[in-house]
């Protein structure tokens, strides 16, 4: 198991180097109206995709290694497909992006989807190496397709952005299922997925519903920024580079989180659950304080020279949300144990 946190904590460190760098090429080359836009975007695939797992999402992992895999996947699959299609005409009439990107936001929620569903699914199984490389294999992707337009060619646009999106979730998309298929067959029988379906929305219906209402605590606020404040679209730009900084600072808990639910859904020794959430509560909370502290004390000129001259705001709105990041930190390990032993 430490060889599993190790490897996931070092994946994790090189996948959110690259999602940094990520943001800082969003951030300076298309400015904070433009950065605003692609996190408008992606806010709005976040939900669909939320919605879309509540027949499957996070609850497989835990059902993975109790029921047959492909009679699962199924319904859930096509519930992305028809979802997906509601909630970007749902979007689309509330013009929070141009419409012209309604289909964009389309068939890159059914990638995103299918892209964590296989993840899910690598999880349920233990094989976290493999899900590690492909979660790092897409953060590389988008990171390096960015760095070529911007950078290369000279070309930076919301559009790259959005090309960025399909490879980077396409790609790894493609590799996972080569590498699942022989797996997904096994013991498949039809009649199985009425039973599957209802049993995924179970789980999945209780998961996702806390999903969305934490999701909605924070990223609620690209909305009522982008419609209250009249430099709405750079507002959202300057806090979404602050939620991604957050990010980073979660690395270690999501990492060790990661391990913890995976290890949990795979036994059923309640002292051994215990025992290991303790350990990693404790190590959650001091990994998050060792990034915490410097993320709030360094100049705002720091933010200015990395982000771009509108960024320097960031370190207060890091001091302000500083002990929300720390006690989240801690839900991070105890959501994990709940949803290890099916208690979602």
């Amino acid at each position: 198991m430490l060889n599993k946190i190790i490897h996931t904590y070092w994946t994790r460190l090189a996948a959110t180097v690259l999602v940094f760098i990520s943001v800082v090429l969003t951030s300076r080359y298309l400015g904070a109206d433009g950065k605003g836009m692609t996190s408008l975007i992606t806010t709005n695939l976040l939900f669909i995709n939320l919605v879309n797992e509540f027949i499957g999402g996070v609850s497989l992992i835990y059902l993975i290694p109790r029921r047959q895999p492909a009679a699962m996947l199924i319904p859930a699959v096509l519930f992305a497909l028809l979802d997906s299609f509601v909630l970007a005409v749902f979007f689309q009439a509330l013009h929070i992006v141009p419409e012209e990107y309604t289909v964009h936001i389309y068939f890159l929620a059914v990638l995103q989807t299918l892209n964590n569903t296989l993840l899910y699914v690598l999880l349920g199984r233990e094989r976290v190496k493999m899900h590690n490389n492909l979660f790092l294999l897409k953060a590389l992707i988008n990171a390096g397709w960015l760095a070529v337009y911007f950078i290369g060619l000279k070309t930076a646009s919301v559009e790259v952005f959005l090309l960025a999106l399909y490879a980077s979730n396409g790609i790894p998309l493609l590799i996972g299922i080569i590498l699942l298929l022989p797996f997904l067959k096994e013991n498949f029988r039809i009649g199985n997925i009425l039973s599957t379906t209802r049993e995924l929305l179970a789980y999945g219906s209780l998961a996702q519903s806390a999903n969305i209402i934490q999701t909605l605590n924070y990223r609620l606020s690209f909305y009522l920024l982008n419609f209250f404040l009249i430099n709405g679209k750079a507002a959202v730009g300057v806090f979404s580079v602050t939620l991604a900084l957050c990010d980073v600072i979660w690395m270690m808990s999501k990492s060790i989180g990661m391990v913890q639910l995976t290890r949990i859904a795979n036994t059923s020794d309640v002292t051994e659950a215990h025992q290991l959430t303790k350990k990693f509560l404790r190590f959650s909370v001091l990994s998050t304080l060792l990034f915490l502290i410097p993320a709030m004390t360094v100049p705002e000129n720091f933010y200015s020279l990395l982000f771009g001259q509108a960024f320097g705001e960031v370190r207060t709105l890091i001091q302000m949300m500083g002990a929300g990041v720390l006690i989240f930190s801690v839900n991070i390990i105890l959501s994990n144990h709940f949803a290890g032993t099916g208690r979602y």
